[in-house]
């Protein structure tokens, strides 16, 4: 009987609590839920406004055509380990106007290797290879085939035959992939010679694989990350942090951030600098292992490299890596004689940087009657 009276109890209790207490606390935390999502939408709407207007200053802006670029034919072809190659044995116009009025119009063609050529006189008295790494500055997108930093270096050196192994866009990582993976003595007949990698700073923001470069062209990048004091190749920057791609394409959809430039990280970290170091210490010793006794330089670019470019020469030269540094070259020259005003050299900025680099290296002596 005690027992029946206990349970007669329990149930009352139990139908109490689920006829009364739910519903209670459904009721509250709907009230709490409501109060909480109507909070997010009045927070919201700042920012909602705040999109749609820099996206209404986006599209007004691009309407105005600042910048228009055309290649005819399409060079690149998608799809190998450096992100991208060229077209083989091709000619190509590259065009590019400002605010509707021309920049520059060029013509560059490619080998069937699926090099920039670099026409030269005398041929046949080269007996010495210039070997060029980097990007669009030494690839020379704004330049003729004669006009490029190779052609003018070629001219004041009558010994040397250039080849031009850069591409636009490309950073230090493709460089060391090609040491790695490919031996350059099939294309240069010359057995001893020089080689030439130009840094710019941007190219620190290549080799980490920004937000702002793995969300446009730089995602099926080669990847160099540093492991237990080494250099480890990864694959591509799409397969070797998908979640961290994932996440930059979302933020750099932003109307705000992009309007105002942002990317991430801000600024490279003195890690980011010294990775940065470490492709091109680990290029330049894979040079002198497949062209023994051949030196190796790093060039400075003059302008293009102030920002962390005294960091970069320290590291180096830590590790024993030859510098040119040209970041003053251009001090007391007006901008628009050296540069673009989208910062790529003209040719007379070619120009200059190949006197000095002649002179630095000694290569004009090379060759009897060469200025």
């Amino acid at each position: 009987m005690g027992n029946c009276r206990f349970l007669d109890a329990w149930i009352h209790v139990v139908h109490r609590d689920q006829k009364n207490t739910p519903r209670t606390r459904i009721a509250s935390g709907a009230k709490a839920l409501l109060a909480l999502g109507f909070g997010l939408f009045l927070a919201g709407i700042p920012f909602i406004g705040a999109e749609l207007y820099f996206r209404h200053l986006e599209i007004n802006y691009t309407a105005l055509k600042p910048e228009v670029e055309t290649w005819d034919p399409f060079p690149f072809v998608y799809g190998s380990e450096y992100g991208y190659d060229l077209c083989t044995e091709t000619v190509v116009k590259h065009t590019k106007t400002s605010y509707g009025k021309p920049l520059y119009s060029v013509l560059f063609s490619t080998d069937a290797c699926g090099y920039r050529i670099t026409p030269v006189d005398n041929r046949e008295d080269r007996t010495h290879f210039l070997a060029f790494f980097g990007c669009s500055f030494t690839f020379g997108q704004t330049v003729n085939d004669d006009e490029t930093l190779e052609a003018q270096v070629a001219r004041r050196a009558p010994a040397y035959m250039p080849y031009n192994y850069a591409l636009p866009g490309y950073g230090p990582q493709q460089m060391l992939l090609q040491l790695m993976q490919y031996d350059l003595r099939g294309t240069m007949p010359e057995k001893e010679g020089i080689g030439i990698y130009t840094f710019i700073d941007d190219h620190i923001n290549r080799a980490i694989g920004s937000m702002r470069h793995v969300t446009s062209w730089t995602k099926r990048f080669p990847c160099f990350e540093e492991k237990n004091g080494a250099l480890a190749y990864l694959g591509s920057y799409e397969r070797a942090h998908p979640y961290r791609l994932l996440v930059y394409r979302l933020i750099s959809h932003d109307y705000i951030l992009r309007h105002y430039g942002v990317n991430w990280p801000v600024s490279p970290s003195i890690y980011d600098i010294n990775l940065t170091v470490a492709i091109i210490a680990e290029s330049a010793k894979r040079f002198a292992e497949i062209f023994p006794g051949s030196p190796f330089y790093v060039v400075l670019y003059p302008w293009s490299s102030n920002t962390y470019g005294g960091d970069v020469i320290r590291l180096l030269r830590e590790r024993q890596i030859s510098c040119l540094d040209y970041r003053t070259l251009f001090k007391d020259t007006p901008p628009e004689k050296v540069r673009f005003i989208d910062t790529h050299p003209t040719p007379e900025g070619y120009a200059r940087v190949a006197q000095i680099l002649v002179s630095d290296l000694n290569l004009g002596a090379q060759c009897p009657g060469s200025w």
